[in-house]
């Protein structure tokens, strides 16, 4: 198989978010780290500029005030836009220098540029940098162990799933709001939530991501142990006469297709982290849902005068990036909290419901049927059947190569 075609097969199994079916470290190069730099990058100016606007002071701060919320709309998208963009660019273009020269443009404004300008405005130079090489080298590390593409294609599968996820929000979310509701009218949960420091709060937060995905884990790894041990269904065969995003020569015989390999233990788990993350990822989604309800919901029934006799101290205007909005901290807290126990129960809840597994799990099922079907193609053809592979002699030495069975060394004598 030609290096062309491997790295289609490559591409092509990072979209699917199975970066472990590929065989091989890959190279870190300018081309896979170039989406992150990018988005960081971006973000980096953005938060600058909104910075910038905010330094005019009380006088200038309902002029700058439309300006500011434009300014963070953009943080919040033309990020995830521009690394999206850089990512299609390396698919399209055949240059070997335009991705270099982007990630170098995109480092040095990171790490460079955005610090230089916020040091104008009175912010730490050094310290600016350190945190900015950091964040870039955690990004880059990430994209390169393939986490990168596995969560953008939980991003796009979660929002391509939206029958699934409005199938179980029709029936979760008014049970749900029905039996929270209560709870959000107690006096008790608000004194609890205000009572949180910032360090308490997002601790909470973490234990109760962690609850959800570790229900999101357990129901997908059981998923996984039987896609793997079952065969593949006819959907997934019939698919790839209509896959058009896929490399070519999957199956070179009509209807042949390569044998059956072992999945090995690191594949199982990219498979369950799949799963695991396409599921929380709707979890989350429906968490916003119930966030959005309880905000609207307190702003229309609760007044300052009732929140402040229940917290005891008087609310305070909750502000995103330095804009005010048009809510009190205590109330998003509250709401923030009702909206994570509901990503607890959309996780636990998913398990007992088979119109959601059918309308969710079923199409996922498929997809990774199809994927093993075109990781066997790819195995077969990196490492054929009756091939063992040697083992480098030295740390550091050159990439372990592919042998048949009888050319390897002390074959011979073993036989003799």
């Amino acid at each position: 198989m030609g290096d062309r075609q491997r790295r289609a097969f490559e591409r092509w199994f990072d979209r699917q978010g199975l970066p472990s079916f590929t065989v091989g470290v890959r190279p870190l190069t300018a081309a896979r780290v170039l989406p992150p730099l990018v988005l960081i990058s971006t973000w980096e100016l953005l938060s600058t500029a909104l910075d910038a606007l905010q330094q005019g002071g009380p006088q200038a701060e309902q002029p700058l005030r439309p300006l500011q919320l434009l300014v963070l709309v953009a943080l919040l998208v033309l990020p995830l836009l521009a690394a999206r963009w850089a990512a299609r660019r390396i698919d399209s273009t055949t240059s070997r220098t335009l991705p270099v020269v982007t990630a170098v443009v995109a480092t040095a404004v990171a790490v460079v540029l955005a610090p230089y300008l916020n040091a104008l405005m009175g912010n730490d130079f050094v310290s600016d940098v350190a945190g900015n090489i950091a964040a870039t080298a955690v990004l880059v590390l990430l994209n390169y162990l393939g986490v990168g593409s596995l969560l953008a294609w939980s991003v796009r599968e979660g929002l391509r799933q939206t029958t699934a996820l409005r199938e179980m929000t029709g029936r979760a979310l008014p049970l749900f709001v029905l039996l929270s509701v209560f709870g959000f009218l107690a006096a008790e949960v608000w004194q609890v939530v205000s009572a949180l420091d910032g360090s308490r709060f997002w601790a909470m937060a973490a234990v109760l991501t962690c609850a959800a995905a570790g229900f999101s884990a357990t129901i997908s790894f059981s998923e996984m142990k039987e896609i793997v041990a079952s065969d593949y269904p006819r959907e997934a065969i019939a698919a790839l006469a209509h896959e058009a995003d896929r490399p070519s020569g999957v199956l070179p015989n009509g209807d042949a297709h390569p044998p059956r390999r072992p999945v090995s233990r690191r594949e199982r788990v990219n498979i369950v982290a799949k799963l695991a993350l396409a599921q929380t990822f709707q979890a989350v989604l429906f968490s916003l849902v119930v966030f959005v309800f309880f905000v609207i919901f307190g702003m229309a029934a609760i007044g300052t005068d009732i929140i402040e006799t229940w917290t005891g101290r008087v609310p305070q205007v909750a502000q995103v990036l330095g804009i005010e909005v048009f809510a009190s901290w205590e109330l998003v807290r509250t709401a923030a909290f009702l909206a994570m126990l509901s990503m607890v129960y959309f996780a636990a809840s998913t398990s007992t419901d088979p119109k959601y597994r059918t309308a969710f799990y079923d199409p996922l099922s498929r997809s990774i049927s199809l994927s093993l079907l075109v990781r066997d193609n790819y195995l077969a053809r990196v490492r054929p059947p009756g091939t063992r592979r040697r083992r480098r002699g030295r740390r550091g030495g050159p990439p372990a190569v592919v042998a048949p069975a009888d050319e390897l060394p002390g074959q011979g004598l073993s036989q003799q």
